[in-house]
């Protein structure tokens, strides 16, 4: 048998080996291995908290923070509450110091400079009741303003009254009205018919037959007539329902409760007298008509209800009516009107009647007797 030749052993052809192994074409690869942390790996099993502990760790935390709560509430709300009373006494202790009313206070002017309104100013009066509580301070409007309506919103000048309503008694039964202001004025007319021949007056609603309430406009004038029947007494009232504007006499002066009136009676010996006791106030002292002597001649006899005319003579061709007044029993004297030359005039009772009249230059049908008349006797 042949021998088959070893593969396996070196053939004298082949180069000698050498001693270094050979590399495998593809070594393996290995991961590195990860640094182990220090700290992990110096804690030991045994050193881990447990779950049991953990838990008591978390009740410990509760009861704890429940204990802060219960604690730190009541001290927070005692804080709040002192905080309060030192604002509440810092306050009280800024108060304005108190002057007259409706005096500009500069101290609040400045501590409500942000809320003032349009023209207004303010004013300390802590005993208002519409003042700011803390301070007492009050916005008011300042002299020659007042609040606009509704709802205080500004201060806007107020108005001021000028000029004048004149009540003008003309005669016994005619009262004109003059409006010398920049208003339309509205007033009332009564008028009362059939009193007593014996009245000094002739009111009530048993004798009120008339009421309106006209309007004189601003710069113009309006007379109120009234015809009186034969033997009757009649009564006019006029009276101004404007406030600023109340009835004023020619002069200026001021009608006895703001009430312009004349009165009438047309009365004569055709006319019916009631027939009455006199009472013992009525009773005519010695002598007493005599005085009418003094004015009016020829006059003898006269009684209650007669009438009797009143005649003014002057001199001049310049004069154009006349102005009457007459005095009973030396008191005030009472304007009658104005006429052309002669007065109706009725006695009312008894008395010592004192007569006047002036002549008077001017428009009769426009008369102002303070400027166009002479100076009474």
């Amino acid at each position: 048998m042949n021998d088959l030749p070893d593969n396996n052993l070196p053939s004298s052809n082949d180069p000698e080996p050498t001693s270094a192994p050979q590399e495998p074409a593809n070594p393996p690869l290995t991961p590195p291995t990860p640094p182990i942390p220090e700290e992990i790996t110096s804690v030991g099993i045994n050193n881990l908290p447990s779950a049991k502990s953990t838990k008591k760790n978390k009740i410990l935390l509760g009861i704890l923070a429940f204990l802060f709560i219960l604690v730190s509430t009541p001290l927070a709300v005692y804080l709040v509450k002192q905080r309060q009373e030192i604002r509440k006494e810092a306050v009280q202790a800024q108060t304005c110091s108190a002057e007259a009313p409706g005096v500009a206070n500069d101290w609040c002017v400045s501590q409500h400079a942000g809320e003032t309104k349009e023209n207004a100013t303010w004013s300390c009066e802590p005993g208002s009741p519409d003042s700011d509580k803390n301070d007492g301070c009050l916005q008011i409007c300042p002299s020659g303003y007042v609040w606009e309506m509704p709802g205080y919103t500004r201060c806007i000048p107020s108005e001021v009254p000028s000029g004048t309503l004149v009540c003008r008694r003309d005669s016994n039964t005619s009262i004109t009205l003059i409006n010398n202001t920049s208003q339309d004025i509205a007033y009332e007319v009564i008028e009362f018919r059939g009193c007593p021949h014996t009245s000094s007056q002739c009111q009530g609603d048993e004798y009120k037959t008339k009421y309106a309430q006209p309007t004189v406009f601003n710069g113009q004038s309006k007379a109120e007539p009234m015809n009186p029947a034969h033997c009757e007494t009649v009564q006019l009232d006029v009276k101004s329902l404007n406030g600023s504007f109340p009835c004023k006499t020619p002069d200026g002066g001021d009608w006895a409760g703001g009430v312009a009136f004349t009165i009438d009676s047309h009365w004569d010996e055709g006319c019916e007298i009631p027939t009455s006791t006199p009472s013992p106030s009525l009773t005519p002292p010695p002598g007493a008509l005599s005085c009418l002597l003094e004015r009016l001649l020829p006059l003898a006899d006269l009684e209650i209800g007669d009438a009797v005319i009143l005649s003014c003579i002057g001199e001049g061709d310049s004069i154009a009516y006349y102005d009457f007044q007459v005095s009973i029993d030396s008191g005030n004297w009472q304007s009658l009107g104005t006429t052309l030359g002669q007065l109706d005039y009725t006695i009312l009772g008894y008395g010592c009647y004192n007569f006047e009249c002036r002549p008077c230059t001017g428009d009769p049908v426009n008369p102002d007797p303070e400027n166009d008349c002479t100076n009474w006797p």
